[in-house]
């Protein structure tokens, strides 16, 4: 997601859809690890969002255009196809075809009663990138799309989660979703709007 050391992630962000933009980038497929919200949703399942819940504070979702952006369609909808077609039959666990994102500022995880609140809202999953990469892709004219890998229960629901399955997850994990990804990658249509 463009994570630099001592660069805040907004500004590595901007940075990396700037140079997206200025490379002509036209389709961006993002991955990452999630918290489940929806009680369905057990870690290792995989989730491609249809939309999302920004409850961020970020400010820096822009790298300099002056116009409003218009999320009716936030994601990619060939994109999103493309991912949950690539996805189907993967070993790590069930696919979730449609989904809703919630962001969070983060370097912490999110308390109970805020999982409770995200739950009411109709989220499923809570993460932290999904934003302001969709404005930023959607800022340079881009198709974007996200597939993620539940890791760990979002705090009260379920079971509180565990740092062994973390762990386990990202090491064994991290290859067959690698993967998955680099399939869609091979059938991305370039040529759809």
């Amino acid at each position: 997601h463009g994570r630099i050391p001592s660069i805040p992630w907004g500004e590595a962000s901007r940075r990396l859809f700037w140079v997206f933009r200025e490379a002509g980038v036209q389709k961006i497929i993002a991955e990452g690890g999630v918290g489940s919200v929806n009680r369905l949703l057990d870690p290792r399942d995989i989730v491609v969002p249809d939309d999302y819940i920004d409850f961020s504070m970020r400010r820096d979702t822009s790298i300099g255009e002056e116009h409003l952006l218009v999320m009716r369609q936030p994601i990619c909808p060939s994109l999103r196809l493309t991912l949950v077609e690539a996805a189907a039959g993967s070993p790590s666990g069930r696919v979730f075809s449609r989904g809703v994102y919630l962001v969070t500022d983060g370097r912490h995880f999110e308390s109970p009663a805020e999982v409770a609140l995200f739950r009411q809202w109709g989220a499923d999953v809570v993460g932290q990138s999904l934003c302001p990469e969709v404005y930023l892709a959607r800022e340079i004219g881009a198709c974007y799309a996200g597939i993620y890998l539940v890791v760990n229960y979002g705090e009260g629901t379920v079971k509180p989660w565990e740092y062994r399955v973390l762990k386990d997850i990202f090491f064994e994990d991290a290859v067959p979703f690698g993967s998955i990804i680099m399939q869609a990658l091979e059938s991305v249509n370039l040529e759809a709007e």
